[in-house]
């Protein structure tokens, strides 16, 4: 059995009149003073007008006021040549809310017609905006946090869960010596001079292991520096405070040597005191007898 068509095939003007109704954007003629001379049944869908209610009508009845006189300057540009592409400009719809509209067309000599298809992009611009108010709010917190962290008198690394430092303030640079361009972006082992990568290998390791909090003190031999060291773990990295203790370090040194200086004082004073009891008690024995 020969399978055949159910039916000729439709005229092609037909078929366009069908696909152009099935669309979810407007399909439309517009003439040279603006009036729709064909508009598809999106109208309704976009515009909440039906397209008998449009056609004679002009487009720039429907626009905002103020982009009218700037769309029929484009527009008539466009009828004396001037090529086009796509432009956005805003409608109001039936029931007074306004959406944005997107437009894409091309001049017709021969016909001395518009033909341009318009689709609703409202929503997708609220959502543009909202990205760009996200970013721009983000950027300005995240230069007021570096701002902060750059005033702050410790040093601050970050690093990532791969140990790759992505930021290294000022102090830090200060405190140790290191520029802050030959950190940022590298691996931690590949920049830190030894004997102190070494020594942050094990601590990361150790904080890592136990996820909890570090501190620790150390002598720096590279900068003959005493470090205190604060690090913080979590899903993201590590954040890492350090300080140059060494003021405090020969405070607490010369308060320990001032202490067993006062003990030691304090031991012979206690030393006399027993010699000169002793040689108290025997003159007076030697006296008696």
């Amino acid at each position: 059995m020969v399978n055949q068509l159910p039916s000729p095939l439709q005229p092609a003007s037909k078929i366009l009149q069908k696909l152009a109704s099935s669309l979810f954007m407007i399909v439309c003629a517009v003439d040279k003073e603006g009036r729709f001379v064909y508009i598809n049944e999106a109208s309704f869908s976009l515009l909440g007008y039906r397209p008998d209610e449009l056609i004679g009508r002009s487009c720039y009845e429907l626009m905002v006021e103020d982009e009218r006189e700037a769309t029929y300057e484009a527009t008539d540009a466009a009828f004396h040549g001037a090529p086009i592409t796509s432009y956005e400009n805003h409608y109001y719809h039936k029931d007074g809310r306004v959406i944005t509209m997107l437009w894409e067309g091309k001049w017709d000599l021969g016909d001395e017609l518009v033909y341009t298809t318009g689709r609703d992009v409202t929503e997708q611009r609220r959502l543009e905006r909202l990205e760009q108010d996200y970013q721009a709010t983000l950027q300005r917190t995240t230069r007021q946090m570096e701002d902060l962290v750059d005033r702050i008198t410790d040093g601050f690394l970050g690093l990532d869960e791969n140990a790759r430092v992505i930021y290294w303030n000022k102090a830090a640079e200060v405190i140790s010596g290191l520029p802050q361009k030959g950190m940022i972006g590298n691996i931690l082992w590949d920049v830190l001079p030894e004997p102190t990568c070494t020594l942050a290998r094990q601590k990361l390791a150790e904080i890592k292991a136990t996820q909890r909090p570090l501190h620790v003190e150390y002598f720096s031999e590279r900068i003959e520096r005493w470090m205190e060291v604060h690090a913080y773990i979590s899903e993201s990295g590590v954040s890492v405070f350090f300080r140059d203790v060494s003021e405090r370090k020969e405070l607490q040194e010369a308060l320990i040597r001032e202490k067993e200086e006062r003990l030691h004082e304090k031991e012979e004073e206690q030393k006399k005191e027993v010699v000169q009891m002793i040689t108290t008690v025997g003159q007076s024995s030697e006296g008696m007898g």
